[in-house]
């Protein structure tokens, strides 16, 4: 929705000849000119009866993309999961390996 408020004062403005002025006035008629200050207003209203389906083609992609970035999330999610697994398991293997033996004599 818009609203455009326009007001203009217009220096020159259309005139009658004095000529077509006098003839009138004999035949009894009284024309003003126009007035030199002029007002509008506008008012328009728009809204979409029919977008041939882009709305709802746009929200599934905005859909799609957000099941792709979350599935994106869990796969790297799992790499870490496993990284870290693995870099723990490996920390107490070496620690096991490097571990003094209890000696009995």
């Amino acid at each position: 929705m818009a609203a455009r408020p326009l007001i203009s004062y217009q220096s020159d403005v259309t005139a009658f000849p004095e000529v077509f002025e006098s003839m009138l006035q004999m035949m009894g008629t009284d024309i003003a000119g126009l007035s030199k200050a002029q007002y509008k207003v506008q008012l328009e209203i728009s809204q979409t009866i029919w977008d041939g389906g882009y709305a709802k083609a746009r929200r599934e992609a905005v859909k799609a993309q957000q099941e792709v970035s979350k599935l994106t999330l869990d796969k790297d999610l799992e790499a870490l999961k496993t990284r870290v697994n693995q870099m723990y398991f490996g920390i107490s293997t070496v620690s096991w390996e490097f571990s003094p033996l209890p000696c009995r004599f």
